[in-house]
């Protein structure tokens, strides 16, 4: 069982970069990047659970290969951290 994980964010107008985790920091840059003209808030950290966002991912169900699959895919697309995929990863082979 995957605990839950904490997304970090701040309900502050332009987020101050310093005050956010790296992950975090990392991606409002790429978005003052593409936007940098937008004021980028975040709110206060959640949880979330990863059980539940491969199960609306649709890896809740089917054949172990095309779980694989989706999780490669959402781990190449940045909705998995490398810790998550290997973690679902293993519960999908059995070995967690």
């Amino acid at each position: 069982m995957v605990p839950p994980v904490r997304l970090f964010s701040r309900k502050k107008k332009d987020a101050d970069l310093e005050e956010l985790p790296p992950e975090a920091a990392a991606i409002v840059e790429q978005l003052r990047d593409v936007f940098p003209d937008a004021a980028i808030s975040v709110d206060e950290p959640v949880e979330v659970n990863v059980q539940d966002v491969l199960k609306d991912a649709g890896l809740g169900g089917g054949d172990r290969i095309s779980q694989l699959e989706r999780l490669a895919k959402l781990h190449e697309q940045g909705a998995l951290t490398d810790a998550e995929f290997e973690a679902e990863k293993a519960r999908v082979l059995g070995e967690g």
